[in-house]
Parts: structure tokens; sequence; C-alpha cells
């Protein structure tokens, strides 16, 4: 019983909203992406630097409650309780409450979140393309069933949907966090972001891949009995990766050398970033998801903090869409390869008949 309800009430979450340093990032914003953020966000950002300010203002004064009152008083009442031999008592119910006067405390900074979010997202997201926001995704709730490296999942929500096109490929992106029940409690079994390139062709082929678990992780991964490990010429991808398909040649096709360099890159922007733990891919009909676990957030401000006007301090999407972008330009140019190869070789045929 209280399991579940410290999972509800975010206990190992105390510090979410505490000032933290801003995450990794080797490429700062450009001179154009600078001069598009001065003219088409930067005009809005006084009434946003307003917002942050009133409710970093509650937040101080709750701060101040929490560390002049609640926690000295439960203190006190803990210290009661143990006097009077009460032990149960004496860790329950000061923990209780210290955890919703949290909760309390940290409002002010969840609905500058919120705010932020409904009113710099959908702006900043079109700065990199022909992209939407919303707080919420339009989520498949069987799309275990429809995927192999989907985890198999009992509880779901997401967040920070972003859709749209690059060039002609469908593109959709949102942080996920799926879980199963366990007898007490509930287990995280993902949390980051999931994308889907949807194609205007078909891969011909189902190619899974994931983190490499060793031999025997490998064997008991979804999808690993239907299919055949391949064997690649990269010893880098490798010894991260492993890759199983149907068809041994079509996946040398699709995890040609270059996708798998861009594969690479962008699975380290993600560690590098929101500490991300291994990029997982699934090639299908034609839909091309990838599965991107992380422990931060990418979509949010630093932190209530910070100012609304240090620019450097956006959530920057630039290098996951640019690499995105390079991954879908390489699926495509692999495929056109691919099927001039295939036309070649069928005249050659025909020629010699």
């Amino acid at each position: 019983m209280i399991i579940p309800l410290l999972n509800s009430l975010g206990a190992l979450n105390l510090l979410r909203f505490r000032p933290k340093q801003a995450p990794v990032n080797d490429s700062p914003i450009s001179d154009e992406l600078r001069a598009v953020i001065e003219e088409r966000i930067k005009p809005g950002l006084d009434q946003l630097e307003a917002q942050r300010q009133h409710y970093f203002e509650q937040y101080e004064k709750r701060e101040k409650v929490l560390k002049y009152f609640a926690f000295p008083a439960a203190l006190v009442f803990g210290g009661v309780q143990l006097a009077n031999l009460h032990l149960f008592e004496a860790l329950l119910y000061p923990l209780l409450a210290l955890l919703f006067v949290n909760h309390w405390v940290n409002k002010p900074a969840r609905d500058y979140i919120a705010h932020y979010k409904s009113s710099v997202l959908p702006i900043l997201v079109k700065l990199y393309g022909d992209f939407t926001y919303a707080p919420k995704s339009e989520f498949d709730p069987e799309l275990d069933s429809r995927f192999k490296v989907v985890p198999r999942f009992e509880r779901w929500s997401s967040e920070d949907a972003i859709k749209g096109k690059l060039d002609d490929i469908g593109f959709e992106f949102c942080e996920l966090h799926l879980k199963v029940k366990t007898k007490d409690s509930t287990r995280t079994v993902f949390k980051g972001g999931m994308i889907s390139l949807t194609m205007p062709f078909e891969f011909g082929a189902h190619v899974i891949m994931h983190k490499d678990k060793g031999a025997l992780g490998n064997l008991f991964a979804r999808g690993a009995l239907s299919h055949q490990t391949v064997a690649l010429e990269n010893p880098n991808f490798e010894a991260r990766y492993e890759v199983r398909a149907n068809d041994q040649q079509l996946a040398r096709y699709i995890l040609s050398p270059a996708m798998m360099e861009r594969l690479i890159a962008l699975d380290d922007l993600f560690r590098e970033n929101v500490q991300g733990s291994g990029l997982m891919c699934e090639f299908v009909g034609n839909t091309a998801l990838l599965m991107l676990p992380y422990s931060g957030n990418l979509m949010e401000p630093t932190d209530i903090h910070t100012s609304a006007y240090e620019l450097e301090k956006l959530p920057l999407i630039a290098q996951e869409i640019a690499l995105l972008s390079g991954v879908v330009e390489q699926l495509k140019l692999d495929y056109m390869a691919t099927r001039k190869l295939a036309m070649q070789q069928l005249s050659q045929g025909q020629l010699r008949q």
C-alpha cells in the first residue's frame, strides 16, 4: 500500500525543480537560428519572463514554508511518536505530510512549465520544419503488438508530441512512459522518446535493432527466435547493437555503412544531452520506429530559476531534428541505390536472355 502511494506522489522526484546544470550542448545556436528566435520568439519573452517571475515568487514563498515550518513540524511530530515508542507513526505520517507539502511547493514550477510549453514550444518546433506541437500524443495502446522493440506494457502515459513532415516522410515524436503492474506497485519498462518515420516505400524486410545485451539477453529479446542475426561491417556498431532480420541482404541495404554512422551519432546525442541509454530501431512495412530511452526531459525549460531571456537555455531540438533529417535522407538514398541496383540486375538478366 505504501509503495504505490509514494510512486503516485513522486516521492523520488523531490529535487526535480531545484536549480540544475544545463545539458551538454556541443553545438551552440547558429547565427541564423538566433536571428529567427530573436524575431519570432523574443518579442513574446517579456510576458513569459513576467510569468516566470510570478511563479518563481510563489515557489520561493512555498519553499520557505517547507523549510521553516513543515520540516521542523515533521521532526517534532516524529520525535514525539518515537518517545511514545510509536515507530511506524514516527516514520510514516511525517513522510506523507512532507510529500504533500512538497507537491504543493512545486506547483508553481509545474504551472510555469505548462505555460512555457503552451506559449513557446508550438513556435519553437516550427523553426525546424513543417511541425506542430501538442502537449499529449495520439498514442496507440496496442503498439507493443505491432513492434518488437516496444516492450510489453500495461500502463502508459505520453506527452510532448511533435508531428509533421521531413520532405515527404511522415514524422511523429512523443515522450513515453510505459509500465507493467507488479504485485505491490508498477515497474517502468520504458521511459524516453519514440520517433515514427512513415516512408513512401516499403522496406521489404523486417529488421530489429536493439542494444547488445550479451549472448543470453539477445537470445530472449522480442523477435529473436523468428529472425536471424545480421553480421555487419562496422565493429563499433556491432559492439553496441544486436541486429536481427528475416532477410539478411535487405537488412544490410537498410543498415548501410552511412546509415549505421548516422544512428550512432543520434544515439550519442541523446546519451550526452538527456542521459540516453541506448537506441532501439525497427524497420517493418513502410515504418521506421526509433525508441530512445533516456532519464532526462528533452522538451522542458532548464528550470524555473533560469531567466526566459537566456536563449542558450531553450530546449533546443535542432540537433535532434538535424540528425533525424540525416537518417531520413540516408534511408531514401539507400532505397534509391537498392532500387537502381535491382533495375540493373533485372536489365542484365533480360539482356542475357
